[in-house]
């Protein structure tokens, strides 16, 4: 079966999860972040959890309509569950024998698309050298925590990140700024908030996901009525 909630949603799910799941079962969790496995197998009933990053740039541009500006692109560990999701889903599955380097290469995206929501830009923002310098600083911070947590980014994963966001269309933005756009809660633990809470664990300082984090979640909570008058 395939998990598609957002990582925050995950509880919501708990029961669909529980008639659904079990031993036997295997769960495709096409989710960001890099603890799938963590949030979904206690809900799971045992079933096996496999961890999926998704790639597509879509946005919706009117109810029922969304605007997809690229392929979809699934990639999963390799194994007998990932081949199994291969055969199924043909093409658009990638599999992985290093699955903790690609997941930890799409957080870093997503961190760093996170000031994005901050700025409420779309990539455009990354042609300002004052803007690529922050995520720099970000996406250094997010790859020593990856490399502590057992991934195996290349030495030149940051230049690799920012030539990416350079190379962005414009107008492109992240799921994360439609939904405070529209707003809605916001995916920020899974997303930033999971890099500063690791980093800590190992000691690895993040000062720029210690300011990050707090004002995405400030933005992720309701805005408080209008005044009456």
């Amino acid at each position: 079966m395939l998990l598609a909630v957002k990582a925050h949603q995950t509880a919501g799910a708990a029961p669909w999860l529980a008639r659904l799941a079990g031993p036997g079962t295997v769960v495709a969790v096409l989710q960001n972040g890099v603890e799938q496995r963590e949030l979904v197998g206690p809900l799971a009933g045992g079933a096996v959890i496999l961890p999926a990053i998704v790639w597509v740039p879509a946005e919706v541009v009117a109810p029922g309509r969304v605007h997809q500006r690229g392929p979809v692109q699934l990639s999963v560990p390799d194994g007998d569950e990932g081949r199994a999701l291969a055969g199924l889903l043909g093409d658009g599955v990638t599999l992985s024998d290093d699955f903790a380097t690609v997941a930890w290469h799409k957080l870093a995206v997503n961190a760093v698309a996170g000031l994005m929501v901050l700025a409420r830009r779309r990539a455009g923002m990354f042609a300002r050298p004052d803007v690529l310098e922050l995520a720099r600083a970000y996406a250094e911070e997010v790859f020593a925590v990856a490399r502590a947590e057992g991934a195996a980014p290349p030495p030149d994963a940051v230049e690799q990140l920012l030539a990416y966001c350079r190379g962005l269309p414009p107008d492109l933005g992240t799921s994360m700024l439609f939904d405070a756009e529209a707003g809605r809660e916001l995916e920020w633990e899974a997303r930033n908030g999971v890099v500063c809470r690791l980093g800590a664990r190992h000691g690895i300082p993040t000062p720029v996901g210690d300011v990050v984090v707090p004002l995405l979640a400030a933005a992720s909570e309701p805005a408080p009525p209008a005044p009456m008058g």
